[in-house]
């Protein structure tokens, strides 16, 4: 699974940032191999919408029990977070199939 976050380069390291499940914030040190950027790097605030690898363990209703590749210095190895975060692997653009829907007034 992909967790969606940023990505900021902050002394010549590489941490992701993401939301709990509660919205709480996160931040973990990652190496390249780790994420996948989705976009291009602020030169601001150096950083850029990114997506994490990370294991699926559990899900019950929309939590989702996962494993990141190292650990959060407070929450540990395995958080929580709502599913709407997270995309699975093998999605890519040409499997997108979106469906329109028509309501009539």
């Amino acid at each position: 699974m992909k967790l969606k976050g940023f990505v900021k380069k902050k002394f010549n390291k590489l941490f992701f940032l993401g939301k709990l499940c509660d919205q709480t914030l996160f931040s973990i040190n990652v190496l390249k191999k780790d994420f996948q950027i989705n976009g291009e790097y602020d030169k601001v605030s150096d950083s850029t919408p990114a997506l994490l690898y990370v294991k699926l363990q559990a899900q019950q209703d929309y939590r989702c029990y996962i494993e990141l590749p190292s650990p959060d210095i407070i929450f540990g190895k395995y958080i929580m977070v709502h599913e709407s975060n997270l995309i699975d692997k093998n999605i890519n653009i040409s499997r997108f199939n979106p469906k329109i829907v028509i309501k009539k007034f």
